[in-house]
């Protein structure tokens, strides 16, 4: 078990989960649950998730509360003559993407849906005498999201992105603000992060596998136990 300062062998590692789940679940229904949310983060944002120029795919990425009038304004089924259906999360479709302003085909490729927030319930415990409201992420960035799958073309790209930015409510994202969404939104902690970036920017074995553990999930266990801990002689 942890004490204030050391880690002591042979830990009971099932109730040191229990006591940072509840924990945690406590930390993000206070912090998270009940935040009111800004105009910027109330603002659905899109951008090119893939490297610019000729290629065989391309993938453009579209989160926040207007994912799914982004669905039903420009993805249309493959046949012709039958309705697009609302997405099946997770789910890979093949569809038309067409111009929301007069229904022109921009390309013909694929469309996925992942869900955003989900409630679910901690049981009460000791120290916490009130349910305790938590929030599990269903899509990396938290939030409702889209990915348009298309051929990597200069024009095709720039079709699509001038299309989306003729939909309301919708603005270009800023370099990293996909990520920037998960570290708000809890999915990712600034371990994992730190991490993740440091894994992109890995030229060599050595620095992919140390930044692997460093946006691995034996890391941020380590830190959570010890936030968990501050957070419990706090």
């Amino acid at each position: 078990m942890f004490s204030r300062y050391f880690w002591i062998p042979n830990t009971n590692h099932k109730i040191l989960r229990n006591f940072q789940q509840k924990s945690r679940a406590y930390i993000w229904r206070r912090n998270f649950v009940n935040l009111p949310t800004t105009n910027a983060q109330r603002q659905t944002i899109y951008a090119l998730s893939t490297p610019p120029g000729k290629g065989g795919v391309a993938i453009v990425r579209v989160s926040g509360p207007e994912a799914l009038t982004v669905w039903k304004r420009m993805v249309r089924s493959h046949h012709p003559t039958k309705p697009i259906r609302d997405p099946t999360p997770w789910r890979m479709q093949r569809c038309r993407i067409v111009n929301p302003k007069d229904g022109s085909l921009i390309d013909d490729g694929l469309a996925v849906y992942f869900k955003g927030w989900n409630v679910y319930i901690f049981e009460p415990v000791s120290s916490i005498p009130n349910p305790v409201y938590s929030i599990a992420p269903y899509s990396y960035t938290t939030r409702p999201t889209i990915e348009l799958h298309i051929h990597s073309g200069r024009a095709l790209i720039s079709a699509l992105l001038s299309a989306l930015s003729s939909l309301p409510n919708l603005r270009p994202a800023e370099p990293g603000e996909f990520t920037r969404q998960a570290f708000l939104g809890g999915r990712l902690d600034l371990t994992q992060v730190e991490g993740l970036h440091d894994l992109i920017e890995a030229d060599t074995e050595v620095q992919r596998v140390w930044a692997l553990g460093s946006a691995g999930v034996s890391f941020q266990r380590f830190y959570s136990a010890l936030v968990c801990l501050n957070f419990a002689f706090s």
